[in-house]
């Protein structure tokens, strides 16, 4: 179920991110493009919340970041959020947004924290001799645009149907290139008997009204 911020940060509508330390290989750039794309579907579908880079990580006092990006090939600890040490571990999935809510605020957004798999993986080549080698950047692209809107406050049940693909689906399914990995993309599911491979990043008008309703919506 989707979840509002703390109203201090919901009304600026903006929230920061910082990139961590631990973002290696092309993680960096592909996180700034993911703050680009997730932008430019705010201006054209009016979500109500933008994202900029934050110079300062989330600690305990509320005073840096709104949001951490991390990557870890397990799990990762983040030690400083309003709530205490927090510990992400991936399990099955292939990547992992905490929302941390204030129980002094009715349970309330304070922080997000995003971890993201250091060298993901996809099954590439051509048939018979198909290997696991890592993702190129549009998979990792589609990947972080979707943590960030779960950042924005949308859970796992908040999810897009997979009869609407968007970039909220999931699971999303690799289309791996046999031989380019910059050519690399997700299929999001089926519309119209036609496959949807992202990027190009969109966004269904469902979940673009689920954002707008936590942002742009005032308080119940």
């Amino acid at each position: 179920m989707a979840t509002r911020w703390l109203e201090n940060i919901r009304s600026t509508q903006h929230l920061t991110l910082f990139p961590g330390g631990t973002l290696n290989g092309s993680w960096p750039a592909v996180v700034k493009n993911a703050l680009q794309e997730f932008n430019k579907l705010s201006g054209t579908l009016g979500l109500g919340v933008t994202m900029t880079v934050a110079t300062a990580p989330v600690d305990r006092f509320l005073t840096g970041a709104n949001v951490q990006v991390e990557a870890a090939t397990n799990s990762a600890t983040f030690t400083d959020t309003f709530l205490g040490p927090q510990t992400i571990t991936f399990g099955g999935s292939a990547a992992k947004t905490r929302l941390l809510p204030s129980p002094s605020r009715g349970g309330r957004v304070g922080q997000a924290l995003i971890l993201l798999p250091s060298s993901p993986q996809v099954l590439a080549g051509h048939t018979g001799t198909r290997t696991l080698r890592e993702a190129g950047d549009p998979i990792k692209l589609v990947i972080a645009v979707h943590e960030l809107i779960h950042a924005c406050g949308l859970e796992d049940s908040d999810h897009t149907p997979l009869g609407n693909p968007d970039i909220f689906v999931s699971p999303f399914a690799d289309e791996a290139d046999p031989v380019d990995p910059a050519k690399d993309r997700e299929d999001a599911g089926t519309k119209n008997g036609v496959h949807v491979l992202l990027p190009p990043v969109v966004l269904s008008a469902q979940t673009a009204a689920k954002i707008k309703a936590l942002w742009s919506v005032p308080n119940p």
